[in-house]
């Protein structure tokens, strides 16, 4: 059922690999965490989270 468009399924990527990079956070030098740039909901640009 091939329903989400061509700039859905590239979101969902985006989050995907998002998700992964979460995952890949070193809790241990908290509170000095390096977050990575979570995506815009309505875009696949990047936005810095500080």
């Amino acid at each position: 059922m091939e329903i989400a468009t061509e700039e859905e399924t590239s979101l969902l990527e985006v989050w995907k690999k998002y998700r992964v990079l979460l995952n890949r956070v070193d809790t241990s030098t908290a509170p000095d965490v390096d977050w990575p740039a979570a995506p815009k909901c309505n875009s696949l640009e990047l936005i810095t989270c500080e």
